[in-house]
Parts: C-alpha cells; structure tokens; sequence
C-alpha cells in the first residue's frame, strides 16, 4: 500500500512539474550603442555630440536587471553672440557608472492583454557614476578697454547620478529565449561638479542628457523564469 501512495504521489508530482513550464533567459547581456549628448553649463549655447558605449548586464530575472557601463564622447557649447566677453569650449569625456534597471515586466500580468504585453519592456533606471572631463577652452576677455584671448585646457573628476527612461524590444530565437534586445532610451545625468565646459563658475551644477540607441546580445547561460517572457 505505501508503494502505491509513494507511486501515484511520484506521479502527481511529476505532471504539477509538467503543467508548470519553464521559461528560459540569459543571466548576462553584452551591449554596445550610440548616444547623442548636450551639455547644459555656464554657457548658454552648446550642441548634440556622438558619444559611444559599452555595456555588461546581469539579469536578475528578464525584468530586473542590472548595467555596469562605460562610455567617452565629447560635449561642445559657447557664450551667446551678445555676450562682451566670448567663450567656446570642446570637452572630451569618459565615464563609468552602474546602474539598477526595473522593467514594467516585473509587477505586470501582461500575458493576457496585449496592451500590458506592449509595455512590459518599458523601464527605469538609475545608479551612480563616474566622470572625467579634459577640456579646450577659447576665451576672449574684455579687460582695460581691449580684448584679450585666454586658451586653457584643464581636466577634472567628478561623480555624477544617471536617471534614465527607456525600452527594450526583445528578439526571440527558435526556443522563445530572447537573445537581442534593441535598447532605446533617454538619460539626464547630474553632475557633482561644474567643469563639462572647463569653467568653474555659477552658482549650480552641471548636467547633460543623451538620446541613445543600443543593441544588447545575450552571453550563454541560462536561467529560468516561472512566466512567459
């Protein structure tokens, strides 16, 4: 009698498991993309600039996710035309910064309404990072009724906080795993400092905010999920 009970126990269980199927992702994403940047500084003229990055991911689970990133690029502005005394400066950057990703995925039961299935990949992210900065600088400077042209090139570091909004597109493969994901997303990055354009001056911080494309490739090595992804 124990046998059987232990049989149909064995049996049981085996089709709860069955009925219960897995869903498979990768624990590791490598990503590369591209940004365009603007610096918001002392100067009040500054322009979009490429900027490139790198990305490693690890996923949690295929909605919470997270990015250690590092990227260079280069920022660019001048002082208005209406200015007495004229500025441009060319910033090369490079940062490195980790960030926590929280995909709508993860609170959403999307698999029955294809409206919560469209925005499943919608996300948030934020962290901390690293800065620095070398900048030229053209200065012309009225001083003792005469102008005066100043070129300088100082550097700095500086820790700076990324909030970021984006979306991912997930592109299956023939098992239903996804193995590219196409990242598009806007940062706004707050700087602890207030030298993006070789100026220390003013009475607030830095920022600068990037519009970016990206293409993230899954790393072998799964993992499970109890949903549909």
């Amino acid at each position: 009698m124990r046998k059987i009970f232990l049989t149909i126990s064995a049996i049981a269980f085996c089709s709860i498991v069955k009925a219960q199927p897995a869903y498979n992702y990768s624990k590791v994403d490598f990503g590369i993309a591209g940004a365009i940047t603007k610096p918001f500084t002392d100067e009040q003229s500054a322009d979009y600039k490429p900027s490139g990055l790198v990305n490693v991911t690890y996923n949690q689970t295929p909605f919470i996710n997270y990015v250690a990133e590092l990227q260079a690029g280069e920022l660019t502005g001048k002082s208005v035309y209406s200015n007495v005394n004229k500025r441009d400066f060319n910033t090369r950057f490079a940062t490195a910064a980790l960030r926590g990703q929280l995909q709508a995925g993860q609170f959403l039961n999307y698999y029955n309404s294809r409206f919560l299935n469209a925005i499943k990949n919608l996300y948030v992210s934020s962290g901390v990072g690293a800065i620095y900065t070398r900048s030229t600088v053209n200065s012309i400077a009225f001083q003792n009724n005469q102008y005066r042209t100043v070129t300088g090139r100082p550097s700095d570091y500086a820790l700076f906080i990324p909030a970021r909004l984006g979306y991912e597109f997930k592109i299956y493969n023939s098992d239903q795993e996804p193995f590219i994901k196409i990242d598009l997303g806007y940062q706004f990055n707050y700087v602890f400092g207030d030298s993006l354009d070789g100026n220390k001056s003013g009475n607030s911080n830095d920022v600068f905010n990037q519009f970016s494309v990206g293409v993230k490739f899954a790393v072998p090595g799964i993992a499970i999920y109890k949903r549909p992804i």
